[in-house]
């Protein structure tokens, strides 16, 4: 197996920091590629002749992945398998994963600062405040959040 190469497509590289996923492919011998696909043309170009996919959100469709000639694998960041078509990669023997709890914490983290800024009125308040309107009364009644669903 030494001196096997192989190719990895990353269709999104550009959402966030990819560090690690290079350092990893590099020390398995991984020659990689990069782009901020937009189009399906872009996908293709990157990773017609790749052996794997990294992907994101870029769409990869039956168009693209009959068009793939080495792909075995597909491997999406994110919980579900909405950028990939899944009827069109098992009919080509190509095997899609994804990282079922992929930003768990960041989602709940984002909720959870959703809920404490709706319920008080915080984008409000901003805007108020901007407008140099020192007003209270707008701002209330504020509720506590315990007992609330």
């Amino acid at each position: 197996m030494a001196g096997l190469k192989f190719n990895v497509a990353m269709t999104d590289s550009q959402i966030f920091p990819v560090t690690v996923e290079r350092e990893i492919l590099a020390k398995a011998g991984a020659d990689v590629s990069e782009a901020a696909c937009r189009s399906e043309g872009e996908v293709l170009r990157l990773a017609q002749d790749a052996d794997g996919i990294l992907n994101v959100q870029a769409k990869i469709p039956r168009g693209v992945i009959e068009k793939l000639t080495k792909c075995k694998v597909i491997a999406r960041y994110g919980i579900g398998y909405d950028t990939v078509d899944l009827a069109a990669a098992t009919e080509r023997g190509i095997c899609v994963c994804n990282v079922p709890a992929f930003c768990v914490d960041e989602v709940a983290d984002t909720t959870l600062s959703l809920i404490l800024a709706t319920t008080r009125k915080l984008i409000f308040a901003v805007d108020m405040v901007r407008g140099q309107n020192w007003a209270r009364q707008p701002l209330r009644p504020i509720h506590r959040l315990r007992g609330q669903t």
